[in-house]
């Protein structure tokens, strides 16, 4: 089963041309998703300097798996909030890692400058809804502490979140977080941008190349494909939901979980920031792209098994149903909405819900990236320039130590 999504229907992944697989390579990536987009990028830029050879290998296309079946946010924190981040990892770990991702927002404005990248990138805040006064509560406790940490934040109630919004709320919202500086992107157009942008730097691309084992060979790194052998002096391995597969003893460090999407046929602008809400206790969320359409995802704890550990790209019928009910429910008066798209997205989580970036020790000088429990646009460019360093000087930036396979809390 294909199932297509919004955002790679709506993209030219043909753009980025596929090359012959070398023999070697001061450095592989694998995985084009938007994390070993991102990594790729910025190694080509550090190796146009060093003549090192940068290669990008991807198993399909460029934003095949998470990176090009998501919700297209570039917003700010942890994936479990961050009271709850900081409970688990300590208020200071909390607090370095919603720095890094707040760094992505510049890094992202000087990509889309330097490189050209279109891909519909705007800054239009994004509202996180509160349905109970619980959960309004929760909301103001997590808010304080990351305005204490630096973020700007708001929360509003029901009557100051009307005003943001074109169409009348819900009775049942009680209020909300805003944080302006949020932004949204077409996901794939961004993936696909980046790796045609690392191209144009010097990387080798190799897509439809699947990664079928790897082996240490002395101090280089043997990486078996279906298009041959390719020796590699450092490796990054940033497959996310597929990352036990290339690297087993991750199988319960990173998990798939699948989730669901669908896109509704375009309407007039009417939500104009990203959105998200906890009609369940997994989540959901959504954004009304630059052509109209509105993309919404979650619901997968109206599953049976919530999606754990399948990777599969099939659509579950009743979480489907439970997402076309989100928004006729918080946005009675929006209009009747046509379905257009469905498919289904290969997350990756960790028990702590911190992605792991770290040293894969089993092999000389090899980077695993992955685990990003839905949040992996929010880390994308940050990630992407620090794993490019360490793999091209064999050196572990202190900026990683949080997400590092020893950490107390995995």
């Amino acid at each position: 089963m294909n199932l297509i999504s919004y955002w790679q229907q709506t993209s030219d992944r043909t753009i980025v041309k596929s090359a012959d697989l070398p023999t070697t390579s001061d450095v592989v990536i694998i995985g084009a998703g938007v994390h070993g987009a991102s990594a790729a990028y910025y190694a080509a830029k550090l190796a146009e300097s060093t003549g090192q050879q940068v290669t990008l290998l991807e198993q399909e296309l460029p934003a095949f798996g998470a990176s090009g079946r998501n919700g297209g946010f570039i917003s700010t924190g942890t994936a479990d909030g961050y009271a709850s981040t900081a409970k688990r990892v300590g208020r200071d770990v909390a607090k370095h890692i919603l720095t890094l991702s707040m760094r992505t927002r510049g890094l992202i404005q000087t990509a889309l400058s330097e490189d050209n990248i279109k891909c519909d990138y705007r800054i239009t805040g994004k509202i996180n809804y509160a349905l109970s006064e619980a959960s309004f509560a929760n909301m103001r406790t997590s808010a304080q502490m990351m305005r204490e940490d630096g973020l700007d934040i708001e929360m509003l109630d029901h009557k100051e979140l009307q005003k943001l919004v074109d169409t009348p709320l819900s009775e049942e919202i009680e209020g909300g977080k805003y944080v302006a500086s949020d932004g949204l992107l077409h996901s794939a157009k961004f993936v696909v941008g980046l790796v045609a942008a690392a191209q144009k730097h010097g990387a080798t691309i190799c897509l439809n190349t699947k990664v079928t084992g790897m082996s240490a060979a002395s101090t280089t790194v043997n990486i078996q494909t279906n298009r041959g052998n390719i020796s590699a002096g450092a490796v990054i391995v940033s497959v996310n939901a597929w990352s036990s597969t290339v690297l087993p003893k991750l199988k319960d460090l990173i998990t798939p979980v699948r989730g669901q999407i669908l896109s509704y046929v375009p309407i007039a602008p009417v939500l104009r920031q990203g959105m998200g809400v906890e009609v369940t206790p997994t989540g959901e969320y959504w954004q009304q792209t630059v052509d109209g359409s509105i993309v919404i995802g979650g619901c997968r704890y109206d599953a049976p098994d919530r999606e754990w550990n399948v990777l599969a790209e099939g659509l579950h019928d009743g979480v489907q149903t439970s997402i076309e009910k989100v928004l006729p429910r918080l946005f009675p008066r929006l209009g009747p909405l046509t379905i257009e798209q469905r498919w289904a997205g290969p997350m990756a989580f960790t028990p702590d819900y911190l992605p792991v970036i770290d040293r894969a020790n089993e092999l000389p000088n090899t980077w695993v990236s992955g685990g990003f429990c839905g949040h992996g646009m929010v880390f994308s460019l940050p990630f992407g320039q620090l794993l490019a360093q360490a793999a091209l000087q064999n050196t572990t930036p202190s900026d990683l130590l949080p997400f590092r396979l020893s950490r107390p809390s995995l």
